[in-house]
């Protein structure tokens, strides 16, 4: 026989407190492992027992508090889990994949590789000062803080070349646009990135003087 789910009330949920001649820790069971838990604390904790599809040791999911994380909330969350339970997979490792990949992602700004890249250079002999400069004034003041896998084409022509092509810097332009494209060339060869947007940059073209036959 199916264990029952959703068997707990907004009402039951809202009215359930700690009670002080009870157990250490009191929970109220929504079934497919959901429950409220609370304690001394008076906080209302969601929790989920499962057990992990390769072990089959028991675990715990932890959902937030109530009332931050409604019942209809932690129910969502319950049956985003079991889907991946069904397929296998283990729920809090693929939440801690998850956090994991937004850490390296929110680490791998532009500044980071720039400063890889100005290293790598200065081993090989090419770093100049005119690269830096343009590194530091019209490049890493706009996207220097922002993860490589957020840029793209339209971006850095809005926050980064427009500024110098409405000046009338084409050359600076060209010069910056080369900057950009030669620094995410590592997040791409390590695959942090599958596209560098940089070479898409638009730029006018120089215009070309016309000369008398001498």
């Amino acid at each position: 026989m199916a264990k029952q789910l959703n068997k707990l009330s907004a009402k039951e949920v809202k009215n359930f407190a700690y009670d002080v001649n009870g157990a250490k820790k009191q929970r109220l069971p929504d079934g497919g492992g959901l429950y409220l838990l609370t304690d001394e604390s008076l906080t209302k904790f969601w929790r989920m027992d499962y057990r992990r599809p390769i072990t089959q040791k028991p675990n715990t999911l932890a959902f937030g508090t109530y009332p931050t994380v409604s019942l209809d909330q932690a129910r969502t969350k319950r049956d985003e889990a079991k889907k991946l339970l069904a397929n296998g997979i283990d729920p809090a490792e693929e939440r801690n994949n998850k956090k994991r990949q937004q850490i390296e992602t929110l680490e791998n700004t532009f500044s980071k590789f720039a400063t890889e890249w100005l290293e790598i250079r200065k081993h090989e002999g090419k770093v100049d000062s005119e690269t830096v400069r343009k590194l530091d004034r019209d490049i890493l003041p706009f996207i220097g803080k922002l993860p490589v896998t957020l840029l793209t084409t339209e971006q850095l022509e809005r926050d980064v070349t427009n500024a110098l092509v409405e000046r009338g810097a084409l050359e600076s332009a060209r010069r910056v646009k080369s900057i950009i494209n030669m620094v995410l060339k590592l997040p791409l060869k390590r695959r942090i990135i599958t596209y560098n947007p940089a070479p898409d940059i638009s730029l006018p073209q120089p215009i070309k003087g016309n000369h008398n036959a001498v």
